[in-house]
């Protein structure tokens, strides 16, 4: 695990109901969210053994039970956070789910959380034919990028996830401006308490939010003096 794994990890770990609530709606419908959630991360080494591939930053593996009156259904969900364009993302996804149906021998669904600036690249699809024989798989994706014109709706929203879109948009359009992203960043924790969260909650989005929008050494110490006078005022003093 790098450096970069550590923030995405931690907000799946903790929130993939609330990802699957906000970003693919039809699917959390059929999660029984009752059941445990089985993280099978450690799975994953095994799996693929093989270097991390450009670009990916996050890449989880779940079993949750999907809702069957008569025969409910384990199925293991893996999801890829992948921060830049790469040309084999789609047949790595392919790769991906046949590796994990054949260790489990259960429905697997990929899902491709696509964090790059790129507003066409698109990859949901890969497909394969040589004399006849043909391969074709098609998986969601979720790109992160289509919330921009969304901004005023995770501001206001009270899932988790909707933080964690917007620190990762804002951290794109603040980059190489330090100024913005101070600002940026203190509205983002200011927000954290507005919200009535838990203390768990408020330290967990607080650091995604310290290492998506990290800043320069002499705006990251004025950073911490406002957030230690945000937690006076709110007199929550649940981060520092």
């Amino acid at each position: 695990m790098t450096e970069y794994d550590l923030p995405w990890k931690e907000v799946f770990d903790s929130y993939l109901q609330d990802f699957m609530r906000l970003c693919l709606p039809e699917g959390h419908e059929l999660i029984d969210w009752e059941e445990p959630i089985e993280n099978k991360e450690q799975e994953l080494p095994r799996l693929f053994p093989e270097s991390p591939a450009p670009g990916r930053v996050a890449d989880k593996l779940f079993r949750v039970r999907f809702k069957d009156q008569r025969s409910p259904t384990w199925v293991l969900i893996h999801a890829e956070v992948q921060v830049s364009r790469t040309t084999d993302f789609a047949r790595r996804m392919f790769v991906c789910h046949y590796r994990i149906l054949d260790r489990f021998q259960e429905p697997v669904v990929c899902i491709g959380v696509i964090a790059d600036k790129s507003k066409k690249w698109r990859p949901n699809h890969w497909a394969q034919e040589v004399m006849q024989c043909r391969v074709q798989f098609d998986f969601p994706i979720v790109k992160l990028n289509d919330y921009e014109e969304r901004q005023e709706e995770l501001e206001a929203s009270d899932n988790p996830f909707a933080t964690v879109i917007l620190a990762h948009l804002l951290s794109q359009v603040s980059a190489k401006q330090p100024e913005a992203r101070f600002r940026f960043k203190i509205e983002l924790i200011r927000r954290l308490y507005d919200k009535l969260w838990g203390a768990d909650d408020i330290r967990r989005l607080f650091r995604f939010i310290d290492w998506v929008l990290d800043l320069p050494q002499d705006f990251a110490v004025q950073f911490k003096e406002r957030v230690h006078q945000i937690e006076l005022e709110k007199q929550m003093p649940y981060i520092t």
